[in-house]
């Protein structure tokens, strides 16, 4: 008999947290501010010190469980003082001081520390809930320079308030997602409803795996790679067989898997790609197709503890998005080596992500053009292969090539001069009729080594600024120009059985030039998707609504992890931007998604971006369905193989935001410095950091003292080898499960990286 049933279910409500104050705002709804707040584009220009900026933000009439607030749009105005310093004050501006932010002698970092949202919970009243708005007055002291404010634009740089309301279902799901965290269960992604009843089962050291109903022989791949995981976690022997499984995966007909549902106590909301899932005595998963069969596979592997258990539960669960993609920059410093990839591909797709788009630029060989392709990267036999591997992992791989901006990789070929616009290697000539035979002799080959790939994706971003400016070109309008292109690639995208994927285009250098996809509209072809990127985390992406009313047939999402040219990825705009991007897209009703990475060069690594890039698997799936904490305690178990409640918190101290957000040190944040050391010389490096700007060179103790704080452990004897490197993207090698901690739950290995998470010492210097 049950004692204890706790229901979890995220489908219907997003928002969960066991903490008060900027864990609930982590996931709480957004909203811009409202007039008389400065809107509009552009800033207020110069304003002295002390000068008050009244910003008006909305509040909700419910109860709050927290409230915060954005200024990131305050800034020094030439950044050359000698302190700043941010004074909030409510009501009006000799009211009541709400907020004091640290003195701070560097503009860029006083810009940077006004991006951290401000915790308000406590000063909002019952009045300011029956009103509907809180006013607050915000000034900069500043000391030899002076400040300003750019207005609120909605959706793109605004000034915002994050709330959280204390409604049944939010409170509810806080209290499914404490019984998940205490019983130690870690699945990624979140599944959308769980019954969680008492007790575990313990499987057999020899399982046997059961395949019921019709399934085809390729679908029978699910039980195979369950097996693999069980023996690699657990050490299992398992055996795959239908005479008295311990585990069954059953396919059945669509009406069956719903009665399945209603006897178990549960809905689906989606039949593609979903599974139920019940652990009593035994363990037995139901699909309607395929997909589903291999995603309750993985939620079966994940739930296994290193000692071969599997909490008593009941499960319903199935994908936010039918598509549900990740983009991987190869073009920027990076190889494919096979057997990274593959890990790659099984470990993404482990985690129901079904799409990885391979962003290229001179990184595919061709037959045709053997001149072309960067030594290292994709050759036809290697993109054969990993498309196969890949494919039996349910994930289909895409290949991204440059066809109008962005092409000067390929471009710069002397054999390929002719297709130069205006002789510029940045874009091809849209009217040279040799641009459209080397097109389509590349889609053809494309096709060929990508067999498997429903979508091509053309580029079409960052091209303005060369586009229409040889003779033959600029007699044209430069709409008439655009819509030809963009239609050529389409019909070349179709030839070859694609759908056509491609970057809306944005600002350019005129007004003529600028947001072309949407201006030029009624020339554009519509069975094509654009794919809208936006990857600051506004609270509102309007773009989505705008396109899918111009009537194309999709509008996917694109987030970023924010790793561009970072050590460490930019992860508060990274969680923001992706679980908001993602939200947004599927209230709106979109199919697709595809997360992007970009640049890692100039001391950006892969392995720093992978919690990014999970965390696009877990808001595809589910929306981010709990709080970022969670999720870290969930990637630390899943990971690293660190399941204590709390190392979650030790992963952000150690590699999500190892620097200090105040003090010397705190210049660490500013990536753009770090990245700007890399590409210098070294003679060029010691004069710009120790003669022009010595920030660096002067916080250097600071910095080492930070490093060692976050990279120290408290005990090598207690959490494996203390010095296990990072992997890079070169590396293929398999790592050894780290010894089990001492006195600690058995740990699951990590399916990645495979590295033991450092941990830092609460009383360890800032960092």
């Amino acid at each position: 008999m049950r004692s204890t049933c706790v229901l979890i279910m995220l489908a219907a409500c997003c928002v969960a947290s066991a903490q008060v104050g900027g864990t609930w705002s982590d996931l709480g709804v957004t909203r811009p501010a409202i007039d008389p707040t400065p809107i509009g584009d552009g800033h207020l220009g110069e304003l002295p010190s002390g000068t008050f900026v009244h910003i008006r933000f909305p509040v909700p009439a419910d109860d709050l469980l927290a409230y915060s607030i954005n200024l990131s749009n305050i800034v020094a105005y030439t950044g050359k003082g000698a302190s700043y310093r941010l004074i909030v004050r409510r009501d009006a501006e000799d009211g009541p001081v709400i907020h004091e932010g640290p003195i701070i002698d560097n503009g860029d970092v006083w810009n940077a520390s006004n991006r951290d949202p401000i915790d308000v919970s406590e000063i909002v009243t019952a009045d300011d809930r029956a009103r509907g708005w809180l006013d607050i007055f915000a000034t900069g002291i500043v000391d030899g320079d002076d400040w300003t404010l750019y207005r609120s634009n909605p959706g793109r740089r605004e000034l915002n308030a994050t709330f959280v309301t204390a409604t049944p279902e939010i409170l509810a799901a806080i209290r499914a997602t404490e019984a998940m965290r205490d019983r130690g269960i870690a699945v990624i992604p979140m599944p959308q409803t769980i019954l969680l009843d008492d007790g575990d089962l313990q499987l057999p050291p020899r399982p046997r795996i059961g395949i019921l109903g019709d399934v085809p022989q390729d679908d029978r791949f699910a039980a195979r790679d369950l097996a693999e995981q069980l023996a690699d976690r657990a050490g299992l022997k398992p055996s795959i067989g239908a005479d008295a499984p311990d585990i069954v995966l059953e396919m059945v007909s669509s009406g069956r898997l719903h009665l399945e549902a209603k006897r178990l106590g549960l809905d689906i909301e989606r039949l593609a790609g979903a599974y139920l899932l019940e652990v009593t005595d035994g363990v037995h998963a139901w699909a309607a197709d395929g997909d589903g069969l291999f995603y309750a596979a993985q939620t079966i592997a994940q739930l296994t503890t290193v000692a071969g258990a599997l909490p008593h539960c009941r499960m319903a669960d199935w994908p936010a998005y039918p598509i549900r993609g990740l983009q991987y920059d190869v073009a920027r410093a990076q190889t494919v080596e096979v057997d990274w990839w593959k890990r790659v591909i099984r470990d993404l797709a482990r985690c129901k992500l079904n799409m990885l788009v391979v962003y290229g630029e001179n990184d595919y060989r061709f037959e045709r053009y053997p001149f072309l392709g960067r030594e290292g990267t994709f050759t036809p036999e290697k993109a054969r292969l990993l498309s196969e591997h890949a494919h039996q992992y349910r994930m289909q791989l895409v290949p991204q090539f440059e066809s109008l901006g962005h092409a000067g990789a390929v471009l710069r070929a002397d054999e390929l001069a002719n297709l130069r616009e205006a002789g510029g290697a940045w874009v091809f000539c849209t009217s040279e009729p040799e641009v459209w035979e080397f097109l389509d002799n590349v889609f053809a080959e494309l096709s060929e080594q990508f067999p498997y790939a429903e979508y091509f994706h053309v580029g079409g971003d960052e091209f303005e600024m060369g586009f229409g400016k040889c003779e033959r070109c600029a007699a044209r309008p430069v709409g008439e120009l655009y819509a030809e292109h963009m239609n050529r690639l389409n019909a070349l995208c179709k030839k070859y059985g694609r759908t056509m994927l491609f970057w809306p285009s944005h600002r350019g250098p005129t007004e003529e030039l600028s947001y072309m996809s949407i201006k030029y509209i009624d020339m554009l072809e519509k069975d094509c998707i654009p794919t809208e990127w936006i990857y600051h985390g506004p609270s509102t992406y309007p773009q989505i609504e705008q396109y899918q009313d111009l009537g194309f047939q999709d509008c996917w999402v694109s987030a970023a992890v924010v790793c561009f040219s970072r050590i460490w990825p930019d992860y508060r705009t990274t969680w923001r931007g992706i679980r908001g991007f993602h939200r947004a897209g599927n209230e709106r009703g979109v199919e697709g998604c595809m997360t992007t990475t970009w640049e890692w060069r100039n001391g950006g690594i892969v392995a720093n971006s992978i919690p990014g890039m999970v965390y696009a698997a877990e808001c595809a799936w589910s929306l981010g369905a709990t709080p970022v904490t969670d999720y870290l305690r969930r990637y630390a178990a899943l990971w690293h193989g660190d399941t204590r409640p709390d190392a979650g918190e030790e992963l952000d101290a150690a590699i999500i935001e190892p620097w200090p957000r105040e003090g010397p040190a705190a210049i660490c944040h500013d990536a753009r410095g770090m990245a700007e050391a890399f590409r210098l010389s070294p003679r060029r490096c010691r004069l710009q950091y120790a003669i022009k700007d010595a920030r660096f060179t002067d916080a250097a103790p600071d910095i080492a003292a930070a490093s060692e704080a976050a990279l120290q452990p408290t005990c090598s004897t207690t959490w494996g080898p203390p010095s296990a490197p990072m992997l890079s993207s070169d590396t293929s090698s398999r790592r050894s499960k780290p010894p089990p901690p001492t006195g600690r739950p058995q740990a699951m290995p990590c399916p990645m990286t495979r590295v033991p998470l450092p941990q830092r010492s609460r009383t360890s210097p800032p960092g």
